[in-house]
């Protein structure tokens, strides 16, 4: 991607103003100087920073917070500029993205790694006609940032998992027998994987299963010796029922991940997401229940991809009889990406939605008329991803940009000004929530360091999360959002 200094702030204030909000103030100051916004040295956009940035930060984080952020830009501005050493443009080249592909070759089912695939393809064959391609470096970059962060909280799930799996081995490995040495197996596999930065959710979840059921052997023995001395050991049973419990939450949680973009596609889905949930709630999910809807959903999957693949061939078409016009192009580029994620077998329903508005506004504008109406259109669905990133944001603009969308293919006029500010002031406070989050997470490692001499299994478990929250376990801060249940003491 080409170095401009004006990229630099977008970046870094990205979790605070919407990408779209920053360009604007960048592209709006250059504009007024007569510059490019490749053209913005150091000094201008360090002005910038502190006038029209810090402005509009302060509407929706505390002042002294807007002054930090924008101190530390313009520290890495300055930074940046000295190792340049002139604003000019780099050549562009397509080898991160080719990394990032390589890199999460064994995550082919991850939604981002899917699209990311598609998007490489497409600016391959729009680099070899000589056509721009720093518009889709720029979204593989974000594919590819997105896929870090979700490995780096990948991974720290996967460290607490193998420390509980490990705990289970030791209570275990008295048994002894085939399972047991199975496990040892398993457990010596994820710890290779996690020292290489590699996640083995088949191997954790077979391991998961065989410790479990050695736990319910170890436990209904328990429950056996006691029935021939003075009857059943209730505490005993308790804690078979609660070992199957949590097992059952383990397996509807890795379900809403794997399945989300589908579940959020159907009202249905989710609410009997939400019924499930409520069933593990009140200690009644069964694992066959989760099993036999995995099923389900996965029939449903491969019926929505085939319908997803007619209907691109359809836009297709619909596309080809158009005349060539740089919308119709960049339209071209859109559905190419979607028919390469959907042949990788990922879901484009929001792809498929997006394209039938911007083929039905230039249709309905062939000579050229829609330019305004698409920019808005893509400004939308923009706005619609940064939602999703944000807790809440997407629940509180889903209908505004419904309305919108409707409104814009009424013709009507539509201002996004007001859904830019429920965005932004949503990113103010998950923000100010993430450091709140960090501090509560402070006190809990520094109350359990008190503490971490004392015996006991419940000890050893505080210990286990605590250091998943320690530094290096600050990427899943904020972010998971586990199913839970009741595990035994």
């Amino acid at each position: 991607m080409n170095q401009v200094l004006s990229r630099i702030p977008v970046k870094m204030l990205g979790d605070l103003l919407s990408t779209r909000a920053l360009e604007r103030i960048f592209q709006d100051a250059a504009q007024m100087r007569q510059l490019h916004p490749a053209q913005l040295d150091a000094a201008t956009v360090s002005t910038i920073l502190k006038q029209d940035v810090y402005r509009r930060l302060q509407m929706s984080v505390p002042a002294q917070m807007a002054k930090k952020r924008v101190q530390d830009v313009i520290e890495e501005v300055n930074r940046a500029s000295a190792e340049m050493g002139s604003i000019e443009y780099v050549p562009v080249d397509l080898s991160k993205l080719e990394e990032g592909v390589k890199k999460y070759t064994l995550y082919f089912d991850w939604p981002e790694s899917q699209r990311l695939r598609g998007v490489l393809s497409i600016a391959r064959q729009e680099e070899a006609i000589g056509n721009d391609v720093s518009a889709l470096i720029e979204e593989g970059e974000t594919l590819i940032a997105q896929m870090d962060r979700r490995l780096k909280e990948g991974l720290v799930a996967q460290a607490q998992e193998l420390a509980e799996l490990q705990a289970t081995f030791k209570r275990v490995s008295g048994v002894g027998g085939r399972e047991v040495r199975r496990l040892e197996t398993l457990l010596d596999q994820v710890a290779d994987a996690q020292k290489q930065g590699m996640l083995l959710p088949g191997e954790v979840e077979r391991a998961r299963k065989l410790g479990l059921n050695l736990r319910k052997q170890l436990e209904s023995s328990v429950v056996q010796a006691a029935g021939e001395q003075s009857g059943p050991d209730q505490a005993a049973q308790a804690r078979v029922q609660a070992l199957e419990l949590e097992h059952t939450a383990r397996l509807l949680g890795d379900l809403l991940v794997e399945f989300g973009p589908l579940l959020s596609q159907r009202p249905e889905l989710e609410l009997h997401a939400r019924d499930l949930n409520d069933q593990l709630a009140a200690g009644q999910l069964t694992e066959e229940a989760v099993t036999t809807w995995r099923t389900e959903l996965e029939t449903l999957r491969t019926q929505i991809r085939e319908q997803q693949q007619a209907d691109l061939a359809a836009l297709e078409e619909g596309f080809a009889a158009l005349s060539d016009t740089p919308e119709a192009a960049s339209a071209r580029v859109t559905l190419g990406i979607a028919r390469h994620t959907a042949s990788e077998g990922g879901l484009v329903q929001s792809e498929l939605r997006d394209l039938n508005n911007v083929l039905r506004a230039l249709q309905s504008a062939p000579e050229g008329g829609a330019g305004a109406t698409l920019q808005l259109q893509r400004e939308l669905s923009d706005l619609e991803r940064s939602a999703r990133e944000i807790p809440g944001a997407a629940e509180e603009l889903s209908g505004p940009i419904e309305e919108a969308r409707e409104a814009l293919l009424r013709g009507e006029d539509v201002s996004l000004d007001e859904l830019y500010a429920v965005l932004e002031r949503r990113m103010g406070q998950a923000a100010q929530q993430r450091e709140e989050y960090d501090a509560r997470a402070d006190v809990v490692i520094a109350e359990y360091d008190t503490v971490r001499h004392l015996a006991g299994e419940t000890i050893q478990k505080l210990g286990r999360l605590a250091d998943a929250l320690r530094p290096s376990g600050a990427w899943a801060r904020c972010r998971c959002k586990p199913v839970t249940a009741t595990s035994p003491r």
